[in-house]
């Protein structure tokens, strides 16, 4: 989709992780933490019912992988994986079906 900030990013290839015929991975270009992780489809998909079921299932395969990575490489104690599905659901005006997920480490003490 022309105007789709996702797909934009998608096709720039700007911070991307990995990707192959039906996923892309990337760093989120406005993070909430450092590491901050996109999982998208490569076909747009406005909501996560528009994605077909093997597509579905690679983007959690993805996510999944991308998780392990954050724990092993950046040091990450959890993580939230998110999926805004519609934007009731929090897309904001990003009409693209993305997940979220941002890579959380433990506060110390003061």
């Amino acid at each position: 989709m022309a105007d789709c900030i996702i797909c934009k990013l998608i096709e720039s290839k700007k911070d991307l992780l990995f990707e192959d015929d039906k996923v892309a991975v990337l760093l989120n270009p406005e993070p909430s933490a450092p590491g901050h992780i996109l999982v998208v489809p490569k076909k747009h998909a406005p909501i996560l019912e528009a994605v077909p079921d093997d597509v579905v299932g690679e983007l959690f395969w993805n996510a999944n992988r991308s998780s392990v990575c954050a724990f092993e490489a950046l040091g990450a104690q959890g993580t939230n994986i998110l999926v805004q599905n519609g934007i009731p659901a929090g897309q904001k005006s990003i009409m693209s079906l993305y997940m979220s997920f941002p890579v959380s480490r433990m506060m110390k003490s003061l």
